[in-house]
């Protein structure tokens, strides 16, 4: 086997930098942390062409880091964005507001590999952008601004582990702090509602059963502390791709399963169920290969695929077991990593 040789010092003096190490004097650190679906119930296709959605939520410790920079003012434009144009723009800049007045860079970097590497995600394109475009033009913020977002990726895309949500759940914390609106108000609530179904989850974070789309909280349930390994195969599953699948085929929950879930109170009390396991598995047959590995691993009954995928969880009964397990899976090729489910949320550190 292939020795992998790690810079310790390194590392250590990576783990320690700053917001004000990355972008400087006055830039706000966030953390955004993963989820499992611990059940998901998928209904019926509604007239607005999404699904009605139960699903229990729970949060992770393992999460992305964004570091977020306001400066005020416009740069000295090219005469030809002077009129507040998107037109040549660097793929990593977006003019976004009411008045097209903050731009917005976007830089990401992938440390969910064994190289770090720098991610090419069009800021237009980004649902980070999207969340502060979202929030200025819902308070009609139109003062010009520079606005500079530095990710690190801990959590990978295309694995139903909401990473993509979380990162916008902690722009809009930062917006909300950078633009004086209450962190704890309604107006956020909104705008990421608005967003998609994980990015209001982020925002109340630790254990939620939602509602509707997936995005209306109905109950907060007293989350775990459990240990879990996360395995994801090399192949991501499209969530739109999935849902397309599920359509051919749907797989409703039983309504002894939707009854449990409603009445409970714990995590520990939520039966693991996901309507959208058949559909991954066809999108990317890899689901069914690393199910199949880790009920070997672990007791069957406690795997279970998260979101639309690709990634699975496994409740382990220690730590020390699900970083055994998070070993031989990196082993097999997959990404993998032992974590523990917690009250966490996005998050201004």
């Amino acid at each position: 086997m292939e020795t992998l040789e790690v810079d310790m010092f390194a590392e250590a003096r990576n783990a320690q930098l700053s917001a004000q190490d990355i972008l400087g004097s006055g830039a706000l650190k966030l953390i955004a942390p993963a989820k499992v679906n611990l059940f998901l119930g998928i209904g019926a296709r509604r007239e607005d062409g999404y699904h009605e959605v139960l699903t229990v939520l729970h949060a992770l410790v393992l999460h992305d880091t964004l570091h977020v920079r306001r400066t005020p003012g416009m740069p000295d434009l090219p005469s030809e964005l002077t009129a507040r144009s998107q037109a040549s723009l660097p793929a990593n800049a977006a003019l976004i507001g009411p008045a097209q007045n903050l731009l917005v860079t976007v830089d990401a970097i992938d440390k969910t590999g064994v190289v770090v590497r720098a991610l090419d995600i069009p800021a237009s394109e980004n649902l980070v952008t999207r969340a502060l475009d979202g929030l200025a033009h819902r308070i009609g913020y139109n003062a010009d601004e520079r606005i500079a977002i530095h990710i690190e990726k801990n959590i990978p895309a295309q694995a139903g582990l909401g990473g993509g949500s979380s990162d916008a759940a902690a722009a809009l914390l930062a917006a909300a702090r950078l633009w004086g609106v209450a962190l704890d108000g309604p107006t956020l609530r909104e705008v990421a509602a608005d967003l998609g179904a994980d990015v209001a989850f982020f925002l109340e974070g630790g254990c939620a059963l939602m509602e509707g789309a997936g995005e209306r909280l109905k109950d907060r349930l007293t989350p775990a502390k459990v240990p879990i390994v996360l395995v994801k195969p090399p192949e991501g599953v499209p969530t739109a791709q999935c849902y397309a699948r599920f359509d051919e085929c749907p797989a409703t929950p039983p309504a002894e399963l939707v009854a449990r879930t409603e009445n409970a109170t714990r995590a520990e009390d939520v039966p693991l169920f996901n309507s959208l396991a058949s559909a991954a598995a066809q999108v990317a047959p890899a689901v069914a290969q690393v199910h199949d590995w880790l009920t070997l691993q672990v007791d069957p009954s406690k795997v279970l695929l998260s979101g639309s995928g690709s990634c699975l969880f496994a409740i382990a009964d220690d730590f020390a077991q699900a970083s055994r397990i998070a070993s031989a899976a990196c082993a097999q090729g997959w990404w993998s990593r032992a974590t523990t489910m917690g009250n966490v949320k996005a998050a201004i550190v």
